[in-house]
């Protein structure tokens, strides 16, 4: 398929300016996805290092709590005592009782479980025993650790999830007794915080402590790190979706936006080269006529001192010089058919003067005029010698 000029023009212009623009346009828009996701996780890293302190914070006020707890004196008195459990068994179980509740006050703001419990014995616990499930507790522990996940202690809460601090504490029995501070996930989740992001608290085990999980279908990406202090891991997880939500409708109204831009250039492009051209396709034209025969053809011109005008100025004067060239070229050419006339008529003139006097000398002769046939002939000789002098 065959282009004229102004369509080769209108596709250049569009492959080198597009397919630029288009490459800009996407380099940009990479380029500022990779900017906010940078800056998304160095502030994701930022929150995490911060509740990463806050949850280390929150352990050692358990481990704090658990090394007062372990130095008080009357567990061995309340464990004798706690057979008759009598006024003495009492009166140590308030006192007890009311030291357990100043350190869960005052360190683990009173949302603490704390007890004292061997595997078939619960010796202390801030709940009632009948809300205690104490049979459920392991029977074999390491000295100290925190522990997974777990389901509440509490009968009347079971599916809550708890995590604990234990610690086997002193003899002062022939049973192993330990001692268990056990948290609520959700102290640990007032604790979470993320500005973009999910964050999720994990145990030893693999298993979620608190948090928001991410569905495994959303894109996304994460950032980890470890709490030494429990083993633990705290994870944040961004939506790529949610990070990219604004730059993707900002990318679209760009898009359409520079598209209707791109239409509008486009077409006042195409008329600009469209007006520029049309005195070339003007000039075609009259070339054509010319081609013809018609050489009274000329283009109408302007003062500009542009390319084009000045080809149109030129082509004029090209045809006028033309039309004058032929116009002489006519003029000779019938001066020359003048001329070959007139030698013609030169040559015809004299052989007829010769052939009449030679009639006119034959007629003398036949009527036996001697001397006329002289004088006749003596006349055609002076003829024949001028003429042949004069050539």
């Amino acid at each position: 398929m065959k282009l004229n000029l102004s369509c080769r023009l209108f596709l250049i212009i569009i492959v080198l300016f597009l397919v630029p623009y288009l490459t800009l346009f996407s380099w940009a828009y990479k380029k500022a996805e990779t900017i906010i996701r940078d800056k998304a996780q160095s502030l994701e890293r930022e929150n995490l290092n911060q509740t990463k302190n806050d949850i280390e914070s929150l352990c050692l006020n358990m481990i704090q709590a658990s090394d007062y707890l372990i130095s008080l004196n009357n567990y061995g008195v309340l464990y004798r005592e706690s057979a008759t459990k009598g006024y003495s068994y009492l009166k140590c179980w308030q006192d007890a009782n009311e030291q357990i509740q100043n350190v869960n006050n005052s360190l683990l703001n009173s949302n603490a479980d704390i007890s004292v419990l061997s595997n078939d014995q619960l010796l202390y616990s801030t709940l009632p025993q009948q809300k205690f499930r104490f049979e459920d507790f392991f029977a074999v522990v390491p000295s100290v650790y925190f522990t997974n996940a777990h389901q509440s202690y509490r009968r009347f809460e079971s599916n809550q999830t708890f995590v604990s601090y234990i610690r086997k504490l002193p003899p002062f029995s022939p049973k192993s007794f330990y001692l268990v501070i056990s948290l609520p996930a959700s102290s640990f989740s007032r604790l979470l915080g993320a500005a973009a992001g999910n964050m999720e608290l994990w145990d030893t085990s693999g298993y979620s402590i608190c948090g928001i999980h991410t569905p495994k279908d959303v894109k996304y990406f994460q950032e980890e790190i470890s709490i030494p202090l429990s083993g633990w891991r705290l994870t944040d997880t961004i939506s790529t979706e949610f990070l990219y939500q604004d730059i993707y409708e900002l990318r679209t109204f760009t898009f359409v936006v520079s598209l209707g831009l791109l239409m509008i250039c486009l077409l006042a492009t195409f008329f600009a080269i469209y007006s520029q051209l049309r005195p070339l396709f003007k000039l075609k034209e009259q070339m054509q006529q010319v081609m013809a025969g018609n050489l009274n053809a000329e283009i109408a011109t302007t003062d500009s001192k542009d390319e084009i005008s000045s080809l149109s100025r030129t082509f004029n004067n090209m045809v006028t010089e033309i039309g004058h060239l032929i116009e002489e070229i006519q003029v000779t050419q019938k001066r020359e058919s003048e001329l070959r006339f007139e030698m013609l008529l030169a040559q015809i003139n004299p052989h007829f003067l010769f052939n009449t006097l030679n009639m006119i000398a034959c007629t003398a002769k036949l009527e036996d005029a001697v001397d006329t046939e002289k004088m006749i002939l003596s006349l055609g000789n002076l003829f024949r010698y001028n003429l042949k002098t004069r050539e």
